[in-house]
């Protein structure tokens, strides 16, 4: 199989194959939805809620080293390579595009007869419960040939993507994700650079949301929505809104600029898959 690659927190990227670990599987299930029902009338249920819980994906790796000293030494380093403290990210060549951040379950490298070879199989537990891009919609080159977006994100073909809008009042932001980004779960950063002479109103016509900023702004200013919170040039201002907030349903999302001018106005996500 293609290799497999793992990427910490710190910025390291681990190739298996070339490190000598052989990817025999890489397997991911689906999504793991689960329901809530409740009864209605004599013979039926109704789903009543839908909930996605965490993923478990298996890796099965090909283990030979040059005699017993070199396993070892290759125990302790897969040891390292997996080590659980922090999050890290997986991803294959296949699919370059998507990775899952995940933690590694305990795992035994056995040697088997005192061979210098062996199978380990290695569970990883994405508590998310989906895969997400590797790209986000802040890249400055937003194009396949970018070499961070592929098939497997579900871009619209032939659309051009926008996610910055210059002094435009009404606009559409395309999700690609299999799922809402809700602004209480995987908020979408909304940043905003403009002048506001009393209050600053965005809406999400699709969803019917707004979220209201009730302060003058000016455009040296920088104001962040991050969820809930809207962020004043780094500090929290949450009294100073309505404490509205926006979703972004799945697909395309309409949006308006009320009470600004001479703005630009940025979204900032990953997709989730």
């Amino acid at each position: 199989m293609s290799s497999v690659f793992i990427t910490r927190s710190e910025g390291i990227v681990y190739d298996l194959d070339e490190l000598g670990y052989k990817v025999k599987k890489f397997d991911f299930p689906s999504t793991n939805y689960s329901y809530s029902m409740q009864q209605e009338g004599t013979f039926g249920n109704k789903i009543v809620n839908t909930s996605a819980g965490e993923l478990t994906l298996t890796l099965t790796l090909k283990v030979v080293a040059t005699d017993n000293y070199d396993f070892e030494l290759k125990r302790f380093e897969l040891n390292r390579i997996f080590s659980s403290y922090d999050y890290f990210w997986i991803s294959s060549v296949r699919f370059p595009y998507l990775q899952w951040k995940v933690k590694a379950s305990p795992f035994t490298m056995e040697q088997v007869d005192n061979a210098p070879y062996t199978d380990v199989s290695i569970s990883l537990v994405c508590d998310e419960g989906f895969a997400e891009s590797v790209g986000t919609t802040a890249d400055d080159d937003f194009t396949f040939s970018a070499g961070k977006w592929g098939l497997a994100n579900y871009l619209p073909n032939g659309e051009g993507l926008k996610y910055i809008f210059v002094n435009q009042n009404k606009f559409k932001v395309y999700n690609a994700s299999v799922i809402p980004l809700r602004a209480d779960e995987r908020p979408v950063d909304i940043i905003f650079n403009g002048n506001v002479k009393n209050k600053l109103t965005i809406k999400n016509n699709t969803t019917n949301q707004s979220v209201s900023y009730n302060r003058s702004l000016s455009k040296d200013k920088t104001l962040t929505i991050h969820g809930l919170v809207p962020i004043e040039d780094n500090q929290q201002m949450y009294y100073a809104s309505d404490h509205g907030f926006i979703d972004f349903t799945v697909g395309w999302n309409e949006l308006e600029v009320v009470g600004a001018s001479d703005f630009t106005i940025k979204f900032r996500t990953k997709f989730y898959y």
